[in-house]
């Protein structure tokens, strides 16, 4: 990962041809300073792996591909080239979080005076990007419920919910796909619901003297249930079917099915932690 901004101004000292690329040769000796074979450092925005670190030169290895969709394929002997090593953690993120990746070919359309520079994307690639840019909402939530998960199980408020619900005693059991449902309706996210209440139903289940694979298997699968309800869900069927701006309508069909299911999995959840259908438990 990268953020974008330029740590020096690299020079073409020989390129290598190939039939499956070439093999370019740049001295820079800021990145190559504490450069090591594998590193990846980005030449002019796209991501390479350096093969051979030589005094305060660096090589790389570039396919066809990646010469036919980028400018590396013009560049010649002596061309200036802009560089940056990837990101480390504890880094001071100062641009923006690229990958150096390419994903398509655009055009450049015209520039003005004052430097703004008007681009044309492909049609897949603007869709692709456009899709990100819907999904904004959705992916802060999940992002944020995964940091409150490793927040409350890091500080043990997890631990101390758990031991609040182990006082229902067996009727836990009925409550376990309950929490799943709930976490994955908030979040969209059957993992988010894993990470925040998957270590509750375990230490609730020891406390409670129920089988803690069952609590565990009990969250995924409430949690699975809770998918057809979740605001994210909806979000993304009704845009897939053309039905945007209509997910209350999804809403009001799917809701009732969703609570039916739920209350089937209490009862079966239940039954399993009883001899009843204990045996279904490995």
């Amino acid at each position: 990962m990268f953020t974008g901004i330029v740590e020096e101004l690299g020079t073409i000292v020989s390129i290598d041809s190939g039939a499956d690329g070439a093999r370019l040769t740049v001295a820079g000796p800021v990145v190559t300073a504490d450069a090591r074979h594998g590193d990846s450092i980005a030449v002019s925005g796209v991501c390479l792996t350096v093969v051979e670190v030589v005094e305060d030169r660096f090589s790389v290895d570039v396919v066809a591909e990646t010469l036919r969709r980028s400018a590396l394929g013009e560049l010649a002997t002596g061309d200036r080239v802009n560089l940056e090593r990837a990101m480390a953690l504890g880094d001071r993120l100062g641009g923006h979080i690229v990958q150096g990746h390419v994903d398509g070919t655009g055009r450049v359309l015209g520039a003005d005076s004052g430097g703004l520079t008007r681009f044309e994307l492909p049609s897949a690639l603007s869709r692709y990007l456009g899709t990100y840019v819907q999904l904004t909402w959705p992916i802060v939530t999940v992002m944020s419920v995964l940091a409150i998960a490793y927040v409350m199980n890091a500080s043990g408020q997890t631990a101390t919910l758990g031991n609040w619900l182990a006082a229902t005693g067996g009727l836990f059991a009925l409550l376990s796909p309950i929490l799943g449902w709930l976490g994955v309706a908030v979040t969209g996210s059957d993992t988010s619901a894993n990470s925040l209440f998957g270590a509750l139903q375990v230490t609730a289940a020891n406390k409670a003297g129920l089988d803690p694979v069952l609590m565990a298997a009990a969250n995924s699968s409430g949690g699975v249930l809770g998918k057809m309800v979740s605001p994210q869900n909806l979000a993304i069927a009704a845009g897939a079917v053309g039905m945007a701006g209509r997910e209350g309508d999804i809403f009001r069909r799917v809701l009732p099915w969703s609570l039916l299911f739920l209350l089937v999995m209490c009862a079966l959840v239940f039954l399993q932690s009883t001899p009843v259908l204990s045996w279904t438990v490995v």
